[in-house]
């Protein structure tokens, strides 16, 4: 499995993701933008916006939200 973790501020505000698509993975925010797996924003005029890659470690997503409570575990198998 691959595993990334992205800021979800951009531009200083803070945005909310839901699922888009599994396949290829991709999220939507509530600003109407898509990102794809890599934290890129796919949605023109907007292309140029990246998520911040931020620091982690892999575990099991148990031990992350016990952790994390406020986390959301979006992805695909």
């Amino acid at each position: 499995y691959g595993v990334r973790a992205f800021s979800s501020k951009v531009e200083e505000k803070e945005l909310e993701f839901e699922l888009e698509s599994k396949d290829p993975l991709s999220l939507k925010d509530n600003q109407g933008r898509v990102w794809d797996e890599s934290g890129k924003c796919i949605t023109p005029p907007d292309s140029t916006l990246q998520l911040k890659l931020l620091k982690g470690y892999l575990t099991e997503w148990y031990e992350w939200v016990s952790a994390q409570p406020d986390s959301a575990i979006l992805g695909k198998p």
